[in-house]
């Protein structure tokens, strides 16, 4: 590896999905308010609740996606743009010494392609870089894309029902994904 590519992070890059369209991924900042406001009025009622399990304004999902530092030891947060709009958000918080929250929402009209699962892994990438080996996450039961995604991006994972929710648990140290992202 030369030594422009060891200092590109995993978040940057261009990714082309399943369908032949090709996003950037790009680290998500303090100046997106309007890019993620934009994102969020193009998710459908459903997608909303699907990624914050309750009808959650607009204007109130924005703050969530932005981390609450610039360090990615504890949090990065990456977008995904296509056409030069966001279609993707996804982070990752730390919840323990070596386990993080990790948490996306995908455009409808960009569900289905591969994306949740390009994010979880490039996401993964950065995680292990600072010690993180486990993601976690929880979701709604009829939330099978996402649980697709977990499964697509290869990593070894368990799920179980409790409260109402799935909880879900992936290893994503030492381990390498079934195909590359």
């Amino acid at each position: 590896m030369n030594a422009v590519a060891a200092e590109t992070p995993p978040w940057d890059a261009d990714v082309r999905l399943a369908d032949g369209r090709t996003v950037h991924l790009r680290r998500l900042g303090p100046d997106d308010d309007d890019a993620l406001a934009a994102f969020y009025d193009h998710l459908s009622d459903g997608s909303v609740y699907s990624r914050f399990f309750s009808p959650l304004p607009r204007s109130s999902a924005v703050q969530f996606e932005h981390p609450a530092s610039a360090d990615d030891d504890r949090e990065l947060a990456i977008a995904a743009e296509c056409g030069g709009e966001v279609v993707a958000v996804a982070h990752y918080r730390r919840v323990g010494p070596s386990e993080a929250d990790v948490a996306f929402a995908v455009t409808d009209d960009m569900q289905g392609h591969g994306l949740g699962t390009v994010l979880i892994r490039r996401l993964a990438v950065a995680a292990r870089a600072h010690g993180i080996d486990t993601f976690v996450a929880e979701t709604l039961p009829d939330n099978r894309r996402m649980l697709g995604a977990f499964h697509d991006a290869g990593f070894p994972f368990e799920h179980h029902f409790a409260g109402g929710l799935v909880h879900v648990r992936a290893t994503i140290a030492g381990t390498t994904p079934r195909t590359a992202p």
